[in-house]
Parts: C-alpha cells; structure tokens; sequence
C-alpha cells in the first residue's frame, strides 16, 4: 500500500493531473480534459514505478472515462474500455457529472471505512 502512495505522489506531481488515488490496487486517476498528452506521462510513471516494485499494469482492464471518449486515442492506453460512466471501488462516475456534488455524497461512506481500517490499530498501518 505504501508504494502507491509512492506512485501517487509522482502522478499527482504531473501537469495535467488534478488528482490520482489509490485503494489496494485499484488507481483512479483524473487529468484535465485538454491535457490528454498527460496519458504518456501517466505511462512512464506507471512503467517505472511497475519496474522499481515488480508490478504490472493492465491497461485492458483500465477505463477511460470521458465525454470524449473517441479523444482519449493513445498507443499505450488503446486496450483500455474507453467509456462516458464507470464503477470505480463501488461508486458510480461520470464524465457528466458534477464533481463537488459527487464527491460530497461518496466522501462519508468512504471515511467511515477508513475509520473502521484504523480503529483496527494495525502496525502495519503505522506510519512514522
């Protein structure tokens, strides 16, 4: 889990990008709509970090949601579904959504299991 933090932190680092996540292994990532070069940045963040840690990215089991998905054309992301709405952990996302809103009714659902994730009291999910 610490390595994606890892990668999240590089892709967050990229122009273009508004924010990258992860939970386990599943990464969302968001990138502005007129900065589609960004999915070659994406890339090369991705393959170094798969090398570094010994991962692997599917990219046929990645979706691109867009309003524009006929846009979204890339060498490397060509396997991806390419698509307008997606589930992503559970929860529906659009293109055609209002973000503020959407977010806004997801977040407390999603910091009711981080805070059941903690009140486990892990070491293993100390940081320090």
């Amino acid at each position: 889990i610490i390595a994606y933090d890892v990668l999240n932190h590089h892709l967050n680092s990229l122009p273009g990008i508004i924010i990258s996540r992860s939970y386990m292994d599943d990464i969302g990532i968001i990138i502005t709509k007129d900065n589609l070069s960004a999915l070659s940045s994406i890339q090369n963040k991705i393959e170094t970090f798969c090398q570094g840690v010994g991962a692997k990215i599917n990219p046929d089991k990645c979706i691109i949601v867009s309003d524009t998905p006929e846009e979204t054309e890339h060498p490397y992301w060509n396997q991806a579904l390419k698509s307008s709405s997606t589930l992503y952990l559970g929860h529906y996302i659009s293109s055609k959504d209002d973000d503020q809103t959407t977010w806004e009714n997801r977040l407390p659902k999603i910091q009711r299991a981080s805070s059941r994730i903690n009140s486990l009291n892990s070491p293993l999910l100390k940081h320090k």
